[in-house]
């Protein structure tokens, strides 16, 4: 649950949202005018600009990347080319500019790439601590706390990243994204970083105080060091196991061959080839 939630989160434009309804023009050279309802959704590395009208004419959305310098500033340029509504070109005019005062753009991609980074970083701590608890439980727990504290340094760099309060006038109208307000994929985040530093900890400290019983709760072999009421140890059945073999062998190589079986298999020492067996050894 956890790792699809950190996939999911990155890959959604839910970080951020905002939406307004007003009365727009659709295309240029037209005096008709609607009443839509505009919605912005910011992502890590891309949004979504979305008319919808109010009468259910038309429904028009449309999906930006700004992951990269270079397609940030030509949004603009291939939205006029493609010729979209006048509702999007607005949106994208403000999220492409990166001069003078304009420059929500620059710092929701920044925002966006070093969260994307660290959540990713996060998912593979996660991977390798659900790895490491078929192994070694006390690793496992400390692999755990760092995957939920590389979510929490996640949302750090995200808060403080972000830019200020983004205005986008329409002509009845404002699309605001403000500042301090999160969406549903942030919150996703600050839920499973709580989760993970809370389940490592609580395992860690069960783990520190009852060592045995968490090896059997995540199905481990019981490793842990005897304690006197056990009747005898691994390595005491090693000793007993090693002294009855020893036992079992014959003294001499010579008792292999006294006329008798040697473990239910009857010798060869009637053969004539073998009667001088004993005393070839012996010499040796």
């Amino acid at each position: 649950m956890v790792g699809s939630s950190v996939v999911l989160s990155i890959i959604s434009k839910d970080w951020k949202s905002s939406k307004c309804h007003s009365m727009v023009h659709y295309r240029a050279h037209s005096n008709d005018r609607y009443n839509v309802t505009i919605e912005l959704n910011i992502g890590l590395q891309a949004f979504n600009a979305t008319i919808i009208d109010e009468a259910h004419t038309f429904l028009y959305n449309e999906e930006f990347y700004f992951d990269r310098v270079r397609k940030q500033r030509g949004m603009y340029k291939m939205a006029t080319e493609k010729g979209l509504p006048f509702p999007i070109l607005a949106i994208t005019e403000f999220m492409s500019e990166d001069t003078s005062g304009f420059r929500w753009g620059r710092y929701y991609r920044l925002s966006g790439h070093y969260t994307h980074f660290l959540l990713w970083l996060s998912f593979g701590l996660w991977a390798l601590a659900c790895l490491q608890y078929c192994a070694s439980v006390g690793y496992a727990t400390v692999t755990t706390i760092l995957a939920g504290a590389t979510q929490f340094l996640a949302i750090i760099t995200y808060v403080l990243l972000q830019p200020t309060q983004l205005i986008i006038p329409f002509s009845d109208n404002m699309l605001i994204i403000h500042q301090w307000r999160f969406g549903y994929a942030f919150w996703w985040i600050v839920g499973n970083g709580f989760l993970c530093m809370m389940l490592g900890i609580l395992l860690y400290t069960l783990h520190c105080f009852y060592p045995k019983e968490i090896s059997h709760f995540v199905c481990l072999k019981d490793i842990a060091t005897p304690t006197e009421d056990d009747d005898s140890t691994p390595t005491d059945c090693a000793n007993e196991n090693m002294y009855e073999n020893t036992c079992a062998m014959p003294m001499n190589v010579g008792d292999h061959y006294r006329g008798r079986e040697y473990n239910g298999i009857p010798d060869a020492y009637d053969n004539p080839a073998y009667l001088n067996l004993e005393d070839k050894f012996r010499s040796i």
